[in-house]
């Protein structure tokens, strides 16, 4: 039986970050040319109940006209790409911002028997853009003491269909992308991942806040770093200030923005996420050595 409980809240922290014990150490990221029509299966009964709770309007005819990447081919395919040289990966958890539209099977329980080491696997969801961050926390919770050649992996998905009517000032992905990394646990002396998450920040008060955690980022040792800021962020003057390059993502992502960034970087690299309806803002800090 596997149990296991929340993770660490305050033990970590000092000021508006906490330090995880975990480095990042190799990343995979593709994009989906997705396939259909969908084979109905029960699936259209699904999705209509499913979006008719939330008071949205179903198409009918969106299966016969989805090209989908089910989560379960995305993931299973950016983790076996990760994993060459991994012998075992202790823990894999998903990030999302929307449902699975092919339900059919579940990527959670496809990972269990595919991924090397048959590793628990979580899903975190309903936290916007900012979902990443917290399955990251719950990633790297799971490599506290141990062994050095242990992995956890974190796998961030975007899907392009959406089985709902989608208005202008919406989001939408453009693309099917999965993001992976691999991290492994920090060596005695090394600065592990600096997390910082906030809920309830206003929007008037959001670029305040990133300059206060982007200056105690700083504070630790100095060195200057390149933003990673998602479409939401608020890059103001104050901010960019901070960093020594800004990578702007564009509106043609969710999630994955700034993760298929920021695996293209080296050296010390801050990703930014703020969700302006939820209202959490997301920071941290790593030092990848691809």
């Amino acid at each position: 039986m596997f149990t296991t409980v929340a993770p660490r809240l305050a033990a970590d922290r000092t000021g508006l970050l906490r330090e995880l014990p975990v480095r990042p150490a190799a990343s995979a990221a593709r994009t989906f040319r997705g396939n259909g029509p969908i084979e109905d299966d029960g699936l259209d009964r699904y999705l209509a109940d499913m979006v008719g709770a939330y008071g949205r309007s179903y198409d009918p005819e969106f299966l016969a006209k989805a090209q989908v990447t089910s989560y379960t081919t995305m993931a299973s395919t950016v983790v076996a790409e990760l994993t060459p040289g991994v012998d075992t990966l202790r823990r894999i958890v998903l990030a999302f911002a929307t449902p699975d539209i092919d339900s059919r099977a579940s990527a959670g329980c496809y990972l269990v028997e595919a991924a090397p080491g048959r590793p628990t696997v979580f899903c975190v969801s309903d936290q916007g853009v900012t979902a990443p961050f917290t399955a990251l926390r719950l990633a790297a919770d799971h490599l506290r003491d141990a062994a050095a050649d242990a992995r956890t992996a974190l796998v961030v998905l975007d899907q392009r269909n959406l089985p709902w009517e989608v208005d202008a000032t919406e989001r939408v992905p453009a693309e099917d992308v999965a993001v992976a990394y691999a991290f492994r646990p920090t060596a005695p002396g090394e600065t592990g991942v600096l997390l910082g998450q906030r809920t309830e920040v206003d929007p008037a008060a959001a670029a305040a806040l990133l300059v206060d955690v982007l200056d105690e980022i700083s504070a630790r040792d100095g060195r200057p770093f390149a933003l990673v800021a998602g479409y939401d962020v608020p890059v103001t003057a104050e901010v960019a200030l901070r960093a020594e390059r800004v990578h702007r993502v564009g509106r043609g992502t969710l999630c994955t923005g700034i993760w298929t960034t920021a695996r293209q970087l080296t050296g010390r690299t801050v990703l930014a996420e703020y969700d302006p309806v939820l209202r959490y803002l997301t920071v941290l800090a790593w030092d990848p050595t691809w």
